[in-house]
C-alpha cells in the first residue's frame, strides 16, 4: 500500500515536472528567438505553405466558429495570401501569420477602433495607396492580406528598413516605438513569431 501510494506519488511530480518545464523551456526559447529575430539576420520567408497551415490549424483549427477552421476554401485563401504575399515583398511569413491570429484570428469581417479592417487590420490610408498593387480592398482574404503587406512594406521602407521599425510603425505610425504601449506591441509580435516557429520545431 504505502509503495502504491509513494508510486503515484513520483508520477504524479514527473507529470508536473514535464509541464512546468516544457513550459520554461519553450519561453526559453522564445526569449533567445526573439533576441535573434530582433538583430534583423532572420529571412523568415523561408516557411512553407504547409508550415503556415499548420501553424493556423493549431492555433485555430479547434474553433468550429472560425471560417479557417470550418472551411477548406477560406483556409486556403488565407494560407495562399501569407504565402505569396510574404514571397512578393520578401517579410517574415510566421510573423504576419501572427499578426493575423492575434488582429482579427484570420477573420475578414474584423473591423477596429480607428476604422482598421481586416485580417491584418490595414487603416484607411494603407487600404488607399496599396489599392494599386493589390485591387480595392474587399472581402477577399488575398486582397486583404496584399494589403497587410504592401502597406508595412512601405511603412519599413521609409523608416530604416527593419522588421523592428515596420512593426513599431505599423502599430502606432511612429518608426520608433515610443509608448509602453507601443513597445509591448512590438515584443508580442516577435514573441508570438517566435512561439510559432517553435512549434513547428524549427530552429534558428
Amino acid at each position: 500500500m504505502i509503495f502504491r501510494v509513494l508510486f503515484f506519488i513520483v508520477v504524479s511530480v514527473f507529470i508536473t515536472c514535464v509541464a512546468v518545464c516544457d513550459s520554461e523551456e519553450t519561453k526559453r526559447k522564445v526569449d533567445q528567438f526573439e533576441m535573434v529575430a530582433r538583430t534583423g539576420i532572420l529571412d523568415g520567408t523561408q516557411y512553407t505553405r504547409e508550415e503556415i497551415e499548420k501553424a493556423i490549424l493549431k492555433t485555430r483549427g479547434d474553433d468550429t466558429s472560425n471560417p479557417v477552421a470550418v472551411s477548406e476554401s477560406y483556409r486556403n485563401a488565407v494560407v495562399n495570401g501569407f504565402d505569396v504575399y510574404g514571397d512578393k515583398y520578401k517579410l517574415p511569413k510566421m510573423l504576419f501569420v501572427g499578426m493575423g491570429l492575434k488582429e482579427s484570428e484570420f477573420r475578414t469581417d474584423k473591423e477596429g477602433k480607428l476604422g482598421e479592417k481586416g485580417i491584418l487590420q490595414v487603416g484607411k490610408m494603407g487600404r488607399r495607396r496599396c489599392a494599386s498593387e493589390c485591387g480595392k480592398f474587399s472581402s477577399d482574404p488575398g486582397v486583404q492580406i496584399c494589403h497587410g503587406y504592401c502597406w508595412f512594406s512601405k511603412i519599413q521602407q521609409s523608416c530604416d528598413g527593419s522588421v523592428k521599425q515596420g512593426l513599431s510603425g505599423y502599430a502606432s505610425g511612429d518608426c520608433v516605438a515610443k509608448s509602453i504601449e507601443t513597445k509591448k506591441a512590438v515584443r508580442r509580435r516577435y514573441r508570438l513569431w517566435g512561439w510559432l516557429h517553435i512549434k513547428l520545431e524549427r530552429t534558428f
